[in-house]
Parts: C-alpha cells; structure tokens; sequence
C-alpha cells in the first residue's frame, strides 16, 4: 500500500538529521564516549587514593 510505512520504514531523513546521527553513533561520539569514561575512571580513583591517604573509608 503506498504511504504506509512497515516495520524499520522510518522514512527519508534529511541530511542535517543524519549527520547529527554520525556524529553522536559515529567515531566521533565513541571518542567523546571513551573520553568521558576515562575521566570518570581516573576522578574515581583520585577521590579513592585521596579517601585512603586520608585514612577514611572507601
């Protein structure tokens, strides 16, 4: 049936609407992805080696 959409049939996109997807699915958002883990790695263990020098819990 024409104009009637399927399952997975989301339509034509624009090319603004998929370049944004690229940059967020892309290298580019798994590099801000890696980025943003990495930081939150290295505050956790700071905030842990500072808890331990000053003696308190973890």
């Amino acid at each position: 049936m024409a104009g009637v959409s399927g399952p997975g049939d989301f339509g034509r996109r624009s090319r603004a609407e998929r370049v944004a997807a690229w940059l967020v699915t892309g290298p580019v958002g798994h590099l801000i992805g890696f980025f943003a883990d990495a930081v939150r790695l290295w505050v956790c263990a700071g905030v842990r080696a500072a808890r331990r020098r000053r003696g308190g819990s973890s």
